[in-house]
């Protein structure tokens, strides 16, 4: 029977619906289960895990992944049949109301207590959020099905009944436009992933098909992702217009003067997207944030929507899907719990926000820098134009760009050392003095000037073995260069090591005289790799070359990473 439902329910199946089995269930979440080694297998593999919907469950709260699975159970069945019964309680019956008393319950009285007034004001926010709902991915078969729109609806007047702040007693106040995004992208996890087990079994209880229990667990997530600071991102701060004093003469009053508005207070969402662009993005890219200001572009023209919907309009539905469970894991591992204690400014809400999810604003300065090169070259339609309509690109790239970002900001690094960074051109980031840390001192930096070109792997004997042939200073002039060298390294570690062990302890006893060994081939498959201490050495080495980037200055946080990931594989192998 629960499997018709099913069937009846969501003719129009998620696309990245996976029907989770009972033995992976109990496999990923079995006696030994550890969230923290949970969640890196789960980062590692988004695309592939069917147990999203478990997993946010944890990083949002809803959960406590330190219990155990009976417990989870329990859980999930005590949160469905509140959300049930909040939904009966905020939405009443017309039969009620027809049954009281007719000079209490009229429907063209204006009573305090008259339930046709509650009755009218539920219909308005009803008919407020349906107005987003039909429009929301309505190019994704799922949301076009009457019954998905319909439990959508439910979840989001439920919330604002609920949670929502209401003015003059307007509940249509408590809702903002934006939100059906948020909940579409949680009831599109929670529908995805269906256990088939039998029925009363932890799994096919925490991941159960039938309409109650997706729209319930919808509900869950929609209501603990908003505790985390999402709900300040839509708070509204309105204007209140008020008649100046008349002033009093001889001859009686004067006639009222026109209105005078006070001035809009900030509110936390504007707060953030200024953070965003003129602090974040302006020590990460000075050139690039300094030319977006010369064109006049508002930074919350598009970094409100960005902060307001994590995204979800900027990619495609199964991108957001992986962007968020990154974001998610992040705050779960990283973040720090929002509170709602009063009294806050708006500086102090938007921080809790940031640290709440703290990888968030990086993933927003990692896409402005991505299209760089595009805005570098745009007035201000044309940047508006492209970050309004963000262009494809790969999340998991994004990503790693984000965490690296916070990495560096983290470190502490000088306005100074970050601004070189960014200039472009012949006389690009390595032409500009760069401080240096000084040792002598403790503290501050020594500013010393840079070699004429930059060299990387200049005492590096494995990269004496396959020297480019020109290094390519066109485009980004040096920039260019340092990512060529970069690259070339890379594709000979990765031929070393294949080969059989000793390749590289040949290639380091080459002295400076010796003509240049041949670039090795890959070994066949079966041969040995690199030896122990081979790949202790080459971790070092590229540890060293990390460092070097660094404090370089260069602008090239993709390719750190790429050589962090090769530092992790060598520290394996070691």
């Amino acid at each position: 029977r629960g499997l018709v439902r099913i069937a009846c329910r969501f003719s129009a199946a998620p696309l990245l619906a996976v029907m989770a089995t009972p033995a992976a269930f109990a496999e990923t979440f079995g006696p030994n289960f550890d969230i923290n080694a949970a969640t890196r297998s789960f980062t590692g593999s988004v695309e592939r895990c069917s147990f999203k919907r478990l997993f946010w469950s944890f990083y949002l709260g809803a959960y406590d992944p330190k219990k155990n699975v009976e417990d989870w159970r329990q859980q999930a069945i005590a949160n469905r049949e509140n959300y049930i019964d909040t939904r009966d309680r905020v939405t009443p019956k017309l039969e009620a109301n027809l049954s009281m008393d007719a000079n209490i319950s009229n429907p063209l009285a204006k009573t305090e207590n008259n339930p046709w007034s509650e009755r009218f004001k539920n219909e308005e926010l009803m008919q407020e959020i349906w107005k987003d709902v039909e429009r929301t991915y309505s190019e994704v078969p799922f949301f076009m099905e009457s019954n998905t729109r319909k439990s959508l609806q439910r979840v989001l007047f439920v919330w604002c009944k609920e949670h929502g702040a209401v003015e003059n007693g307007n509940y249509a106040e408590a809702y903002r436009q934006g939100m059906n995004e948020l909940a579409a992208v949680l009831m599109y996890v929670v529908a995805s992933d269906v256990c088939t087990d039998t029925a009363g079994s932890a799994c096919s209880v925490l991941l159960a098909g039938d309409e109650d229990a997706i729209e319930g667990d919808c509900y869950t997530l929609f209501a603990s992702l908003m505790d985390t600071g999402m709900s300040e991102m839509f708070a509204v701060c309105r204007v209140r217009r008020r008649p100046a004093a008349a002033p009093k003469s001889a001859i009686g009053e004067l006639p009222m003067r026109e209105p005078v508005s006070v001035p809009q207070p900030e509110t936390s969402v504007l707060v953030r997207c200024t953070d965003v662009f003129e602090k974040q993005l302006k020590k990460s890219d000075r050139a690039l944030q300094s030319h977006l200001v010369e064109n006049d572009v508002a930074p919350q023209l598009f970094l409100l929507r960005w902060l307001r919907l994590l995204f979800a309009r900027e990619f495609q539905l199964q991108d957001t899907v992986v962007l968020w469970s990154h974001l998610f894991a992040d705050a779960y591992t990283r973040g720090s719990p929002y509170s709602s204690a009063c009294p806050k400014t708006a500086q102090d809400v938007a921080k809790a926000c940031a640290e709440a999810m703290p990888l968030v604003n990086f993933v927003a300065v990692a896409m402005i820098r991505h299209i760089k090169s595009d805005l570098m070259n745009e007035d201000n339609s044309g940047c508006l134009q492209r970050l309004m309509k963000y262009k494809p690109a790969r999340v998991s790239a994004l990503v790693a760009s984000a965490v690296e970002l916070r990495r560096i900001s983290e470190l502490g690094v000088p306005d100074s050392l970050r601004g070189a960074r960014s200039e472009l051109g012949p006389d690009g980031p390595l032409s500009a003095p760069k401080p240096t840390p000084s040792r002598a001192s403790g503290r501050g930096y020594a500013r010393v000037p840079p070699p004429d070109d930059l060299d990387l792997f200049a005492d590096d004997p494995l990269s004496a073995a396959r020297k480019p042939a020109a290094k390519a200073k066109t485009g980004s002039g040096r920039l260019g260069s340092v990512k060529g060298q970069v690259k070339d390294f890379l594709t000979t570690v990765t031929s070393a090591v294949g080969e059989a062990g000793g390749a590289l302890r040949e290639a380091a006893e080459q002295k400076s005289s010796a003509p240049p060994p041949a670039v090795p081939r890959p070994a066949p498959v079966g041969k040995p790799g690199l030896l122990p201490s081979e790949a202790r050495d080459m971790s070092r080495r590229v540890s060293d070359i990390v460092a070097r980037l660094q404090q370089s200055g260069v602008d090239v946080p993709m390719e750190i990473a790429d050589l962090r990931k090769l530092q992790e594989e060598l520290a394996a192998r070691g």
